[in-house]
């Protein structure tokens, strides 16, 4: 073992760094993707969960209900039920100052007098200083602002700050300070408190309260005390332990993890290409020194282990390398990741700190070093099993092996699996079952069609054969150096095509969701103008006072209504819709794929309600179901009657008529006021006359029809710069593989280039069929990718993303995109092969005859 490794392994690591680099940073790129995606996931989820176990302080218990309040007076039932120290009722919302409107402040709204002589757990009495209490209670712009926050403002005791609120544009005075501890240190000191009346004036309605946090006496059994308070309560709110949350926002954000899993493992498959065509080749290469062992009576197996050392070496190293480059990666893109989730999800997500997951990190390093160990396996132990006298007497060293029905009928087999995966469709509960569902679909897939890449390029080489005697002496010699080893041409043809296949998967998924989207906005948000505030289930809401104001504006035809907010269900996160169908022209608000006679009239009555099509794939409901949901006055059973196409988030969505809504949850904010105007009225004029009303609200902006499908087409626009840089890292795989396939041929090939210019051929002809090859091989894998990714693609959006999301999406291909990502790989294959032209015509004819 000791001498094969001195003799045949070590001699060449040192001889040819670059192909070892190459190696290492294939497995670099594939550990790094997923370790990162790990760490982000993990230092989100953990960021969130740190926030609930901050806030609920030494509470255990929570009761809580839908976003929009449940009665505060649960709080004075809960406090009878034996076991129960303390019940603290608590609102929280956010506020902006005016002058900054970036700062986002975390509000928090608790009874200052009902706390006297209490320990609150979220806020400590002995860490709010109030000077005058009586005043501070009596005055409904007192606020009190922790410590960090002042000083960041440069604002004193006494002080006042206009602030941003859901009831519009308010101007509080400070007086009070709140020390850095608890949710203040965690938010940085960007927190703020209000007495519980004024809270629920601001973001809720008075006597409704978002959750009552429960702190058992000592000695007393959570799980007694639980059951006591659910039967005391009646139904007319849940009770939960406090880390329920955590569960349910990991919930929220899993197609989003989902999502960066596939990414990560996406990469770990281009990755295993690249692995294994430098593998196959260093192994190729060191053929004659394996024939001269096999020659002096070393066995396969210790020939086959060398090389299984090797690539566990170089695994491991590459590994440690892409576990150093994920944590930094993660690290420069947390704050980006964190702002993004808060934007999209939720008010506030507490300060993140890194957190590194131990055990995806060593899954990552496994994967790594199996996928070298792997590649480095088939070629050993087919170089171990040719003979030596074959291997030495040959000219080239090596007979390439025919490809047998065997390998076809694998290749069949495999993609038939993967068929089969793909075409069922699962209701699984984890984004980690579901990543592995679909990552063991679309991979079977891929390496499928990598398993036909052999008799594919064979078919191409019989289809470029005839040309060689009908044209040019160039495209001869490229003929024939592209037909004579399609099983190393696969190889290449693999990668590229894996590089292939992500840009058309991807550019499917952006122009199946953008097209779908879009005709779904031409029918739900088609008003003429758009009254509300940021998109996402963060929105800032404003009250429906503003929308009857709105209505008074001469040429406003009528102002349709719309609320969405998030719901809990069966303990998972969904989002409820009120919709307007009253102030609807149209009287069709939502987009609907089934219903029954009188769905929209019984909706109307409170008796039905709509879900769509993620919520009744997640959910297993359909017409005819009845689903209980939380109101504010307790749960409340209503019958399925449509189901409806709604694109506004993949958590599943309920529908409820908008009247319906604020009598049952007692909520009567809105997220969007559509706008819609009389017939021949100036768009300009009404816009201008909305722009007045609507000056007293800073939370909420105005945006005409066609600049809300203008800002859709941008967010389009970015998604398809995505897909350009996706194009430049297809076409980095092309020249990475071609080349280093082309760079191994010039040991093969410097003979036979030199007798060919000993008979007057020239070195620019020589190296002109080296690039057509190159071109060749780029362009074969390209049609290889068109068959698998076009497959591929179709799969990920009619099946995978509804196992993800839930949405059902008609299909687009990007005909533009893959046809130009043809181009550039074939261009940067041909660009790729230039390099290796010139070494395989270097030096004198001489030398290139003598060498053997």
């Amino acid at each position: 073992m000791i001498t094969l490794l001195s003799t045949v392994s070590l001699p060449y690591l040192r001889s040819n760094p670059a192909r070892m680099a190459l190696t290492l940073l294939g497995v670099i790129i594939g550990v790094q993707g997923m370790v990162a995606m790990a760490t982000l996931n993990r230092s989100i989820v953990g960021a969130f969960e740190r926030g609930v176990d901050v806030i609920a302080g030494d509470a255990v218990l929570q009761i809580a209900g839908p976003e929009s309040g449940i009665p505060e007076s649960l709080a004075l039932i809960a406090q009878e039920v034996p076991g129960v120290q303390h019940a603290s009722a608590l609102v929280q919302g956010s506020f902006r100052p005016i002058d900054q409107p970036d700062v986002r402040i975390a509000v928090f709204g608790v009874d200052f007098l009902e706390q006297v002589g209490h320990r609150n757990p979220q806020f400590p009495r002995e860490h709010v200083h109030i000077r005058h209490e009586i005043s501070f209670l009596n005055s409904l712009d007192s606020i009190a602002l922790g410590t960090p926050l002042m000083e960041r403002l440069h604002l004193d005791l006494g002080a006042t700050i206009d602030l941003s609120t859901p009831a519009g544009l308010q101007t509080f005075t400070i007086r009070g300070l709140v020390d850095p501890v608890g949710p203040v240190k965690l938010h940085d000191g960007a927190v703020a408190l209000l007495d519980l009346p004024n809270a629920q004036r601001l973001l809720l309605k008075p006597g409704l309260v978002q959750a009552i946090y429960i702190t058992l006496a000592d000695g007393a059994d959570q799980p007694t005390v639980e059951a006591a308070l659910q039967e005391a309560l009646a139904g007319r709110a849940q009770v939960q332990p406090t880390s329920i949350r955590g569960r349910q926002f990991g919930a929220l954000l899993g197609s989003l993890r989902v999502a960066l899993w596939l990414a990560s493992l996406v990469t770990m498959i281009v990755a295993f290409f690249i692995i294994y065509q430098t593998m196959a080749i260093s192994v190729d290469q060191r053929r004659r020194d394996i024939a001269v062992a096999r020659a002096l009576g070393f066995t396969r197996s210790s020939i086959v282990a060398v090389f299984l050392a090797e690539g566990t070496l170089v695994g491991l190293l590459g590994s440690a390398g892409g576990v150093l480059g994920g944590y930094l990666l993660a690290r420069l893109s947390l704050s980006t990741a964190m702002a993004g989730v808060t934007e999209m999800y939720v008010a506030h997500v507490a300060g993140a700190e890194l957190s590194p997951p131990l055990g995806e990190t060593m899954i990552a390093v496994a994967l790594g070093v199996t996928t070298c160990v792997l590649a480095s396996c088939l070629p050993a132990f087919r170089a171990a099993g040719q003979p030596p006298a074959q291997v030495l007497r040959s000219t080239s060293g090596s007979s390439e092996p025919s490809i047998t029905p065997t390998s076809l009928a694998l290749g069949t087999a495999v993609v038939l699996t993967a068929i089969l995966v793909l075409k069922t469709d699962l209701r699984l509960p984890t984004p980690g079952t579901k990543t592995a569902w679909i990552m063991l679909g679309h991979g079977l897939l891929l390496t499928g069609s990598a398993l036909f890449a052999p008799a594919f390029v064979t078919l191409v080489a019989a289809i470029v054969r005839p040309l060689k005697g009908r044209a040019t002496l160039i495209v001869d010699l490229a003929a024939d150096f592209f037909a004579r080893q399609p099983r190393r041409a696969a190889a290449t043809a693999s990668a590229i095509m894996v590089g292939y296949a992500l840009v058309v998967v991807l550019g499917s998924v952006v122009y199946s969701i953008t097209g779908n989207l879009r005709g779904w906005l031409d029918r739900t948000f088609d008003s003429n103008l758009i009254v509300g505030t940021s998109p996402g289930l963060a929105a800032t809401t404003f009250q429906s006072t503003l929308a009857t104001d709105l209505a008074r504006i001469p040429d406003v035809h009528s102002v349709e209504r719309y609320r969405k907010a998030l719901l809990v269900f069966e303990e998972s996160p969904i989002v409820i819709v009120a919709f307007d169908r009253t102030n609807r022209p149209d009287k069709s608000p939502l987009v609907i794929t089934q219903s029954t006679p009188g769905a929209y009239e019984e909706a109307e009555r409170g008796d039905a309600l709509f879900i769509s099509e993620s919520f009744a794939f997640r959910f297993s409901a359909e017409i005819g179901d009845e689903i209980a949901l939380p109101t504010a006055a307790g749960m409340r059973t209503f019958a399925v009657r449509a189901v409806v196409r709604d694109y506004t988030f993949d958590l599943g969505t309920v529908f409820v008529d908008i009247d319906v809504y604020q009598e049952l949850w007692q909520d009567t904010r809105l997220t969007y006021a559509k706008i819609w105007t009389a017939p021949e009225a100036s768009v300009a004029a009404v816009r201008d006359a909305v722009a007045v009303a609507i000056a007293d609200e800073p939370q909420v902006n105005m945006i005409t029809n066609v600049e809300f499908r203008e800002e859709v087409e941008g967010r389009v626009h970015s998604l398809l710069r995505v897909l350009d840089s996706l194009q430049v890292f297809a076409s980095l795989i092309a020249i990475l593989s071609v080349a280093n396939l082309l760079l191994a041929s010039v040991l093969d090939r410097r003979r036979e280039i030199g007798l060919l210019r000993s008979i007057g051929v020239t070195r620019g002809q020589i190296r002109r069929a080296v690039v057509v090859e190159a071109g060749l091989m780029g362009l074969t894998g390209g049609l290889l990718g068109v068959i698998a990714g076009g497959a591929a693609s179709f799969f990920m959006v009619t099946h995978s993303l509804r196992i993800d999301m839930g949405w059902s999406l008609d299909f687009y291909f990007p005909l533009t995109l893959a046809f130009s990502t043809m181009i550039a790989t074939t261009a940067a294959a041909a660009f790729a092969g230039y390099l290796p032209a010139r070494r395989i015509t270097a030096g004198t004819v001489l030398e290139s005859v003598q060498r053997e």
